[in-house]
């Protein structure tokens, strides 16, 4: 074969290399967005309201019942966390868990019934993977106006995976979005599904985002879709084309000529009270599926490009060479020089990683005591009276103060059994200058120094020297500043 027929078949090779990595690219793109909001249903699951009365007493003379508990009501919720680890909260809405809620929080309570009996009752929140497989779920924080609530498991689940968040922006405006969760209506008595509960059990519905709107007087973000939501809907996740969650599926408005708008809370109504209390997630971007099918592609396509190039070098080079033997001529051989990129240690890309590797060894690197400075607000948690009478509490700028008993969730904590205080009990938190107390829903109650008691869920601004009781009086604490009392 002479010198133009070489060059003319590898330019033909190298023409059908580059259409299949262009094919290989397409192909990795469109298959990874369709399989991410349908994967999106590993991370959903049931949350049930549940109510127990354990006793019951009328004029002074206790009956002991021990019956089963019922369910009130059950709604969907979806785990949050990050990728490859498992997940342990999860996110639903605040009216999915209300009944919960005023009915004591899981601690036990009194209610009034008819013919002057008094029940004392208990109520459970539990998270279902299938009908018969169920774990006890707890209360970390919630948002009463923004309709948001996040739980939490006693330990981590391998029976469902973290779904990835991704705060919306106004230009999906008209794009696909899917809402997944239990809704009743699918249960119906004509269908009269067999249904677990389970993954496979979640309804689709789907529709396009009409647009992002902002609740006047409360602040509250949420999504106005056309996408078909239903009772057990609410606390499920909406999610983009590529499996990411936009929103929590909440509510619809129905007006006198039966035109109906549906909502869901906007996920970054969520991703603060995650940031309050440091519970990781993992943030994701519509376009990030197809995005590393492409770069997958994309790779695979140089990599075939350099094949081919070599191919053409060695062709030539070879012609070349048998020509120069036939003319008896010597020839030296070539060589091809190639570079490679590593990592080399300290030369870490993730900021966060290179902060950390480098923290007290460089020269001119802040103590810790420095660093520790940086966070400090100058205000502090003085203990007056009860069980931490005389401790006191740095008020730190990048995390709240979570007073309470439960050692898990608090990092002020009671004694076990410290009378009028609940598990998690209220929190003091800094924000643009102003210290911040919130109650988080207490059996007990959360004071201030004028004996008002703060609803559950109220927040309000704590001044220097003003004190507060959880429970009672016995349990009272100040806010000084750094120095002060």
């Amino acid at each position: 074969m002479n010198q133009a027929g070489i060059k003319k078949r590898a330019a033909a090779l190298l023409l059908s290399i580059c259409l299949a990595g262009m094919v290989c690219t397409g192909c990795a793109g469109a298959g990874e967005g369709k399989s991410g909001y349908t994967n999106a249903k590993n991370g959903v699951a049931v949350v049930g309201e549940y109510l127990a009365v354990t006793s019951a007493e009328k004029d002074g003379e206790y009956v002991t019942l021990n019956t089963e508990a019922e369910m009130l009501a059950h709604g969907s919720g979806f785990f949050i966390g990050r990728s490859g680890q498992e997940p342990q909260y999860l996110i639903t809405n605040y009216h999915v868990i209300e009944d919960y809620m005023n009915l004591g929080a899981g601690q036990s309570v009194s209610v009034e019934g008819d013919e002057e009996i008094v029940y004392h009752v208990k109520s459970y929140l539990r998270v279902y993977f299938d009908a018969s497989d169920y774990e006890e779920a707890y209360v970390v924080d919630y948002s009463e106006a923004a309709d948001v609530a996040v739980l939490k498991l006693e330990s981590p689940t391998d029976k469902r995976k973290a779904l990835r968040i991704e705060v919306p922006s106004g230009d999906m405006a008209g794009t696909n979005v899917y809402a997944i969760g239990f809704p009743q209506v699918s249960d119906n008595a004509a269908v009269d599904a067999v249904t677990s509960w389970g993954p496979e059990d979640v309804t689709f519905t789907s529709g396009i985002i009409s647009r992002l709107t902002t609740t006047s007087g409360t602040g509250v973000q949420s999504i106005q879709i056309d996408v078909n939501i239903g009772h057990g809907n609410s606390g499920g996740p909406l999610v983009n084309e590529a499996g990411n969650v936009l929103g929590i599926n909440t509510w619809g408005v129905t007006n006198t000529s039966a035109e109906t708008a549906m909502y869901a809370v906007n996920i970054e109504e969520a991703v603060r009270l995650l940031k309050l209390h440091n519970i990781p997630f993992e943030e994701g971007s519509d376009s990030e599926g197809s995005r590393v099918g492409l770069m997958i592609g994309i790779g695979a396509g140089i990599l075939l490009i350099a094949v081919a190039v070599i191919l053409i070098l060695a062709l030539s080079v070879r012609k070349k060479k048998a020509g120069n033997a036939e003319a008896g001529k010597g020839e030296q051989s070539s060589s091809l020089n190639m570079s490679y990129s590593k990592t080399v240690p300290g030369s870490s890309t993730n900021p966060e990683a290179e902060t950390e590797g480098k923290a007290g060894h460089d020269a001119g690197t802040p103590s810790a005591k420095g660093r520790e400075a940086v966070y400090d607000t100058g205000y502090r948690l003085q203990g007056v009276s009860g069980a931490l009478e005389g401790r006191r509490f740095m008020i730190r700028k990048d995390t709240p103060l979570i007073l309470g008993r439960n050692g898990e969730i608090c990092n002020v904590i009671f004694p076990a059994g410290t009378p009028g205080v609940s598990g998690s009990h209220c929190q003091i938190w800094f924000e643009e200058g102003v210290i911040y107390i919130r109650d988080l829903g207490s059996s007990h109650g959360t004071f201030l120094a004028s004996g008002a008691r703060l609803a559950s869920g109220q927040s309000l601004v704590l001044k220097p020297g003003e004190s507060f009781s959880l429970g009672s009086g016995n349990e009272t604490l100040v806010l000084v500043q750094k120095g002060g009392l």
